[in-house]
């Protein structure tokens, strides 16, 4: 239910040039897509300020950071992943048919 310019306004706070991107955007609708997107910063050093004002979860062995927000008068928790873009690049020498892009899985 949040807007591409809400989403910039929360995260323009770490950086003056966060850009989002929606994976699962459909083109042509007019609805905001809903699940996960990515944020991306300009440098390392404005996630690592991010990362600070997330409180870190650890459960079932598995670690995410959360960060709060006030959103349309409700708290919300949003989780956040962070990695660096370079290391998502990964492309096959000569990708076969079952190795196309859009089903790699990246792992950290």
């Amino acid at each position: 239910d949040m807007t591409d310019e809400d989403i910039i306004a929360i995260f323009s706070e770490f950086d003056c040039e966060v850009q989002i991107e929606w994976p699962e955007r459909r083109p042509n609708t007019r609805n905001t897509p809903k699940g996960y997107l990515y944020i991306i910063f300009s440098s390392n050093g404005n996630v690592l300020n991010l990362l600070c004002r997330c409180f870190l979860v650890i459960e079932g062995g598995c670690e995410t950071f959360n960060y709060n927000i006030s959103y349309k008068n409700k708290n919300k928790q949003l989780q956040v992943i962070p990695w660096l873009t370079s290391d998502s690049q990964f492309k096959f020498n000569e990708p076969s048919e079952t190795q196309r892009s859009k089903f790699t899985v990246f792992i950290s």
